[in-house]
């Protein structure tokens, strides 16, 4: 808000705030698209254009959409991930969406040294939590049964989760959604999603608290 009544145009906003922006967003995979594209517009390297989005997308569907349009080339992007320390459920969004099959994600993935249990958990989700499938596709790249197994019998976990993201502020987001431009030169037809029903989604998340 103070950059705004500075003058400050969304552009330059996003440029030099962009985990204020992102952690105001509602989860929304249209409207992580939108941001993304506009981070890749305000001059953001690929390079943190991902490690934003592992950091502050609320959902694995929202995380996808927003590498689609962030990162084109489906290695590059899967890569970027795996080194910005993207999670099982992230990664099993990501390489769905950039179209590669369960085997395929696999070996990309292995290829850029993915940690094993997050490579398993990548696994699970896109294998419907198959164990047999998983277990077989993990032990042909290489990982060895006792990884596996401990894997499917993790130790009792002191601590609790990390929540991924903090919350939205319902204000915050549709003032800030508001303010987002229109992205040019994404890779992805970011620009298809109209601005109005970017508030009708804001609009309808705040009706329900």
């Amino acid at each position: 808000a103070e950059m705004r009544t500075a003058g400050c145009t969304p552009l330059e906003i996003i440029a030099a705030r962009p985990r204020d922006v992102l952690r105001s967003l509602p989860d929304d995979p249209h409207v992580w698209e939108l941001a993304a594209g506009t981070m890749v517009t305000a001059g953001h390297t690929s390079s943190v254009v991902v490690r934003h989005l592992v950091a502050h997308a609320p959902s694995a569907e929202a995380f996808a959409a927003g590498m689609l349009a962030g990162v084109e080339d489906p290695v590059v992007g899967a890569a970027m991930s795996v080194r910005h320390g993207a999670q099982g459920d992230q990664l099993a969004a990501l390489t769905e969406a950039y179209g590669f099959s369960p085997s395929e994600a696999a070996a990309l993935l292995t290829d850029h040294r993915c940690a094993p249990h997050v490579l398993l958990d990548t696994l699970a989700e896109r294998c419907d939590h198959d164990t047999k499938t998983v277990t077989q596709l993990a032990t042909s790249l290489g990982i060895d049964t006792a990884t596996v197994d401990e894997w499917m019998s993790p130790p009792a976990s002191v601590l609790p989760p990390v929540p991924r993201w903090g919350g939205l502020d319902l204000g915050d987001a549709e003032e800030l959604l508001a303010a987002l431009p229109q992205p040019r030169g994404s890779t992805a037809e970011v620009g298809s999603v109209e601005r109005s029903d970017l508030t009708a989604t804001v609009e309808l998340e705040a009706s329900r608290q």
